[in-house]
């Protein structure tokens, strides 16, 4: 038993953890349509994914998004 335990415990962090880097991607994606300027690109990419992920895939987004903004404004 404990080992189905464990077995269910790992594929719902790993589900977690796919989610998670599916998000960063996104905002990674984001900033490279900011970089070379294809803002409407860029918006459209923000509204649909503000629409469609819950909030904890929202925050990790927006967060990374405002990460890329601080690193572009550097340069």
């Amino acid at each position: 038993m404990k080992k189905l335990i464990g077995a269910i415990a790992g594929c719902v962090a790993a589900y977690y953890v796919i989610d998670v880097l599916a998000a960063v991607s996104m905002a990674c994606a984001w900033g490279d349509l900011v970089e070379y300027g294809h803002m409407q690109a860029a918006h459209e990419l923000d509204d649909t994914f503000h629409k469609r992920y819950c909030k904890r895939n929202l925050k990790v987004f927006d967060s990374t998004r405002e990460a890329l903004l601080e690193k572009m404004k550097r340069k």
